[in-house]
């Protein structure tokens, strides 16, 4: 089989999904990709026929880093995504008709290109390597870090908490997007449908690491870290540590966290 898979202009993403890549190609499958420029090379010497995605979407950085409040850092990504959207529909729609792929991968956060994966017909998934902001009448709002609720008064919290949490998700993020998906001819989505519209979620994580819930959309399946790195030496220093190491890591996207 041919696959075809599209990722947004961020390693953080990329590198997950080459884990998955590697695997489809060990398996058979003719991998082609379409991704950032700056990693093309690298995923052509891994056996892909991998191209750029178009350059006018990396153009386009995230700049939610600038403002001063987490709802207007929001608004700005959002803006940026959507930004990409009209650009990364188009993209995926040329991919699709000059690879003719028996089957899509596309990254959660290529709005434009999920839609266009949709509008095309043919068998598609999406893949989500961050923590996904699912409701659950089992476990605490996304965001806050809460444990697990425990007793009447743990449930009464979540119940007063989660429309404070998923109204915001609805009001910033769900109308842009469904501006996005009307414009490339799709039906509406809520803070749910967003991640279950794929008939395939492929959820890079594991339960370990998650709220316990028995509850998950059918659509998704956990598939652990997917934990692919360009090979590179250990640096020296790390042979003389015998404590244990904590790893903290930033995201792929410029947050201006060097401080």
């Amino acid at each position: 089989q041919r696959i075809l898979a599209y990722t947004s202009p961020a390693r953080g993403h990329l590198f997950p999904l080459t884990a998955i890549l590697l695997e489809l190609r060990s398996r058979g499958c003719e991998v082609v990709l379409r991704t950032l420029s700056a990693e093309v090379d690298r995923m052509g010497e891994l056996g892909f026929e991998a191209a750029p995605i178009d350059p006018r979407i990396e153009s386009l950085e995230q700049e939610d880093w600038k403002e001063r409040s987490p709802r207007r850092a929001l608004q700005r990504s959002v803006e940026t995504f959507c930004a990409r959207a009209r650009l990364d529909a188009p993209d995926l729609e040329r991919a699709i008709e000059e690879e003719r792929p028996d089957g899509v991968i596309v990254d959660i956060q290529s709005w434009g290109a999920l839609a266009a994966a949709e509008a095309w017909g043919g068998p598609w998934a999406s893949f989500c390597p961050y923590p996904m902001p699912l409701p659950s009448v089992h476990a605490p709002p996304f965001g806050p870090g809460l444990k697990p609720a425990r007793g009447a008064l743990g449930r009464l919290r979540d119940r007063a908490l989660r429309p404070l949490v998923f109204g915001t998700v609805e009001k910033i993020v769900v109308s842009r997007l469904n501006e996005v998906r009307a414009g490339i001819g799709v039906g509406p989505v809520d803070a749910v449908s967003m991640f279950t519209v794929p008939p395939l979620m492929l959820y890079m994580t594991a339960e370990p690491f998650e709220y316990p819930r028995p509850d998950w959309p059918a659509n998704i399946r956990m598939v652990g870290p997917c934990a692919w790195d360009p090979p590179a030496e250990p640096p020296e220093w790390l042979a003389d540590v015998e404590r244990p190491l904590i790893l903290v890591t930033t995201s792929s996207e410029f947050q201006d966290d060097g401080r």
